[in-house]
């Protein structure tokens, strides 16, 4: 149940971040988001959609975690506006990702 929570949590985390950066900056998220997130990011994350296997989970975790680096990365950019770093959800994630 433990890593079911936190598959959840950093999927969320994720999803909520680039939520308000689309709300925030469309444009800016546009021009650097793979359109491949859309799809991963589009839905709530919830665990009948998380893999089942060990090997497939491990995967998520990575790829997500690696998702994550990125939207931090951009989001701390010196090519971006300074507010970006200082919106909630931004902040959210990168204390979770500190976690």
């Amino acid at each position: 149940m433990r890593t079911l929570n936190r598959l959840e949590l950093i999927g969320e985390t994720v999803r909520a971040a680039l939520n308000a950066l689309a709300v925030a900056a469309p444009r800016w998220l546009a021009g650097w988001m793979p359109p491949a997130w859309a799809e991963r990011y589009g839905h709530r994350v919830e665990n009948y959609r998380l893999p089942q296997k060990a090997a497939e989970r491990a995967a998520y975790v990575q790829k997500v975690g690696a998702d994550g680096a990125v939207v931090l990365a951009m989001a701390t950019s010196t090519d971006t506006p300074g507010w970006l770093a200082q919106v909630e959800a931004v902040t959210v994630l990168r204390k979770v990702w500190q976690q």
